[in-house]
């Protein structure tokens, strides 16, 4: 196991430099539950931090998105395809509502009202 810890963490800056694949971070399976996510946290985390590839302690007031792309980048750039979906541009539709809901809808608010 802790050759395994000792290869993989070896590996990990590898991936994220420029010269191999210019990886952002990256997503993590799990083989079994919980034992998988413990190990990377009590085992891979700490081996990290002893490279000085993970920080100790994150900086505080930052997003999530802030700490990976650095500080000020706490939203979605303009020019990226997602953000035309910015809540303040985004206009949601109406729920489709067939012919004969509608029908039944009106008709169930007519009896309410007991004319």
């Amino acid at each position: 196991m802790l050759d395994a810890l000792s290869t993989t963490s070896g590996h990990m800056p590898k991936w994220t430099s420029r010269v191999i694949a210019d990886v952002d971070g990256f997503n993590l399976a799990h083989a079994t539950t919980p034992g998988t996510y413990e190990e990377v946290v009590d085992l891979l985390v700490p081996d990290l931090r002893r490279r000085g590839i993970y920080p100790d302690v994150p900086e505080q007031g930052l997003t999530a998105r802030e700490r990976i792309y650095c500080a000020g980048q706490a939203a979605l750039r303009d020019g990226h395809a997602g953000s035309r979906y910015k809540y303040a541009v985004y206009q949601e539709e109406a729920p489709y509502v067939s012919e004969k809901d509608s029908r039944d809808l009106k008709l169930q608010n007519l009896k309410r009202w007991k004319f």
